[in-house]
């Protein structure tokens, strides 16, 4: 079994999450992709956090169409700060049938995972697939992480021409002026949104 991993606050999850992880999924050639909301976010510090409750209803609704698409509470049900090395520890347990994981991430994390826990530990457990950027000079980057990370490079797989103008940041401003969120996030969770009056 090879699944994928794709953590974040998903606050909102929006269609940018779900077309990265049907793309990876498509492209890895794997079996299911695992959606995992941070209980604790170690890197944000965001006073528009939706409860944890709420972002969970979300990604469930998200995944809801799609069987390849999985959530999992293992970050939620765990105290304290969200870090990758504990989840991918964790989703190990919960799926020993598992031989080949791939935690999914956008340029702008590959640049932050010096600073990750245990960066070069996760790296023995798992590959990363990497969403490119046009803006970013993927050749310098990586130069830059290699550096802190020797050997990254053959751990990485790079998810190239994915066109996703899509950020949760701007929902949430979106959702506070009144304006439609229809095409961005799943009609779940727009609706879902609207009935629990979030980021108003």
């Amino acid at each position: 079994m090879k699944r994928g991993v794709l953590g974040g606050t998903f606050n909102p999850v929006h269609n940018g999450h779900v077309m990265v992880a049907e793309e990876a999924r498509s492209r890895l050639g794997l079996t299911e992709v695992i959606l995992v909301p941070a209980g604790e976010p170690w890197m944000k510090q965001d006073d528009e956090l939706a409860p944890t409750e709420n972002r969970w209803e979300m990604v469930l609704r998200a995944t809801a169409h799609d069987p390849a698409l999985v959530a999992s509470r293992v970050d939620i049900e765990r105290p304290g700060p969200s870090y990758a090395i504990d989840t991918l520890g964790d989703l190990m347990k919960e799926f020993p049938d598992t031989s080949d994981y791939r935690f999914i991430m956008g340029m702008d994390a590959l640049l932050l995972l010096p600073m990750w826990k245990e960066p070069a530990k996760m790296l023995g457990l798992c590959r990363v697939a990497v969403v490119t950027r046009p803006h970013v000079d993927m050749e310098k980057a990586v130069a830059a992480v290699s550096r802190e990370l020797p050997g990254v490079m053959e751990r990485i797989d790079f998810m190239e021409g994915l066109k996703i103008d899509i950020s949760s940041t701007d929902i949430r401003r979106r959702c506070k002026e009144g304006s439609s969120i229809g095409g961005l996030v799943p009609k779940e969770v727009e609706a879902y949104i609207q009935e629990h009056g979030l980021y108003a």
